[in-house]
């Protein structure tokens, strides 16, 4: 349900609202008691204020289709929950009394709203406007959009029950994750002893509200064993690839095979160990940079070549290197492939748990890595140059039964 008076429904859709019973301009000889009650209701019951010339009235008696309400967090309000719910296009009846002042109102829950846009998880840029889109098979009395993250925004919607779409303009919502919820909403009618100002809202929100973030696009860019020689970089934005870019590696012009491809690249010379990649890109008029180093290639010693295990057993695999990587990986080729990417680079050895593998030959490599730094406007922090320092033979092991 959205926040209690997220919004004046009624003063959107100019409902009209009955005054209280036998007050007119003309005539002071009539009842004066009358109180304001303000309903935010769904099928399912939901919260009801009632005050008399301001002050919170805390011992009427509040029911909501005979089902009584009881007192609420802060003074003069109501909860109500049904027993059963009430679906839409049925009736609720609320009826409030506290001693001579006796206020009813008769309303109809609407239909809930189906929304189609934006996407659950969703990216837009700040300069974007989020077209907000739903379906619905009946016309309510109004439609009101809401964007809840680290403030709540709530928008009501032109164009009355008949609407189906509303549009936040650009820049409103803040850089962050934010729920977009759309409720259909009714006005319920209101009669006896009632203060100007008294309202029913009787809603029904949207089910799977979707998040969407908002913040400028974030260029992933993640090298695929990136080395001496051989170089391959994916590029993807929001989560889909950016065709088209200008990527070089060394100054050398990494090219996509077509749409929806890596960028490839085989530098003329290959980069000694130590030596530097220099990683550019350029999409669009927005450039990015990736430095990073060829590492020292581990030597495995451990397992020794030929070495044989059965399935119950634990394999280790020990490793030597001078020089601390970003982190190692195993690789582990044969009937069951194994891998594990993320060994701390401080580390030299690695057991394999028992029960791994299933019997067959096997091969183990092990790699050591450089992920390199990035400079951009917007780069994501997953981004990885993924630099491989690789050194064989790799040492092949049998697994028996």
């Amino acid at each position: 349900m959205f926040t209690r008076r997220s919004w004046i429904l009624a003063a959107a859709l100019a409902a009209p609202l009955t005054l209280a019973l036998g007050c007119d301009d003309d005539d002071d000889t009539g009842p004066t008691a009358t109180a304001l009650v303000e309903a935010v209701l769904d099928g399912s019951g939901g919260v009801v204020t009632v005050t008399d010339g301001g002050v919170a009235v805390t011992d009427a008696t509040v029911e909501l289709n005979g089902t009584a309400a009881v007192p609420g967090a802060t003074d003069g309000e109501y909860d109500v929950t049904l027993a059963a719910p009430v679906a839409a296009g049925g009736a609720l009846t609320l009826d409030v009394s506290d001693g001579e002042i006796v206020v009813q109102g008769t309303g109809t829950v609407p239909e809930a709203p189906v929304i189609t846009a934006p996407a659950n998880a969703a990216n837009f840029d700040p300069a974007d406007p989020i077209e907000v889109t739903w379906t619905s098979t009946t016309d309510p009395a109004g439609f009101v959009v809401e964007a809840v993250g680290a403030t709540t925004e709530t928008f009501p919607v032109a164009g009355g029950g008949a609407a189906r779409t509303h549009t936040i303009t650009a820049g409103t919502l803040a850089n962050g994750d934010w729920t977009i919820r759309v409720r259909a909403a009714n006005l319920g009618t209101m009669s006896g002893d009632t203060e100007s100002g008294s309202s029913m809202e009787i809603g029904a929100d949207a089910a799977s509200p979707p998040t969407i973030t908002v913040g400028t696009p974030l260029l992933r860019i993640q090298g695929s064993d990136m080395g001496p020689e051989f170089n391959h970089v994916s590029l993807t934005l929001s989560g889909a690839t950016v065709d088209g870019a200008t990527v070089t590696v060394n100054g050398e012009a990494a090219v996509q095979a077509g749409a929806g491809d890596s960028y490839h690249v085989q530098l003329a010379a290959p980069v000694a160990v130590g030596g530097q990649l220099d990683l550019d890109v350029t999409v669009g008029a927005d450039v990015y940079q990736g430095l990073g180093n060829v590492p020292e290639p581990p030597v495995v010693t451990l397992p020794a070549d030929a070495a044989v295990f059965v399935v119950a057993d634990p394999i280790q695999v020990n490793w030597t290197s001078t020089a601390d990587p970003d982190r190692f990986a195993i690789f582990v080729d044969g009937p069951t492939n194994y891998q594990n990417l993320e060994i701390a680079g401080n580390l030299r050895t690695f057991t394999i748990p028992a029960g791994t593998f299933t019997a067959g030959a096997y091969t183990i490599s092990v790699f050591s890595y450089e992920d390199g730094t990035f400079t951009g406007v917007a780069v994501d922090a997953a981004s990885r140059m993924s630099i491989r320092g690789e050194q064989g033979p790799f040492p092949g092991i049998t697994v028996n039964p």
